[in-house]
């Protein structure tokens, strides 16, 4: 996972959602996204988007006045040797029920309380995109 400018987010096609501070819920994504118009107002609060090709998934939250964006690029994340761990949500606020999806990575650290032995550690944790409703089970 590395940080990078909202200028930055790579323009291709996603799925995923954006939530605007002048709108009650969130716009779902279904295609490229042109992030060089965003101003002021309205402004992105929060933001999760996966590219339609899996190789990327892209993090976005504005944060005391300002834009926090995050990439994982999927084939270095699993080439990195981390635990990948699936999770499920519900998603409210979206038209239709649906589950949104999310992988967190867990990365080995020595860890001086287990005699030195390595252990997993929670990473960080990216959007992964959405399933049936069905599927929902609130991890």
């Amino acid at each position: 996972m590395k940080r990078i400018q909202l200028n930055e987010i790579p323009d291709i096609e996603y799925n995923g959602y954006l939530w605007f501070d002048n709108s009650d819920s969130p716009e779902l994504v279904d295609s490229s996204y042109d992030f060089t118009p965003v101003q002021p107002h309205p402004f992105i609060i929060e933001g999760n988007l996966k590219a339609k090709d899996g190789s990327v998934s892209i993090s976005i939250r504005f944060l005391d006045g300002e834009y926090i964006v995050f990439m994982v690029d999927w084939n270095q994340a699993m080439a990195s040797g981390c635990k990948i761990e699936p999770h499920k949500y519900l998603a409210h606020g979206f038209a239709g029920s649906k589950t949104i999806l999310f992988k967190e990575a867990w990365l080995p650290e020595q860890d001086e309380n287990c005699a030195g032995m390595e252990t997993l550690r929670p990473a960080w944790i990216a959007f992964d995109g959405f399933g049936p409703a069905e599927e929902a089970q609130n991890d």
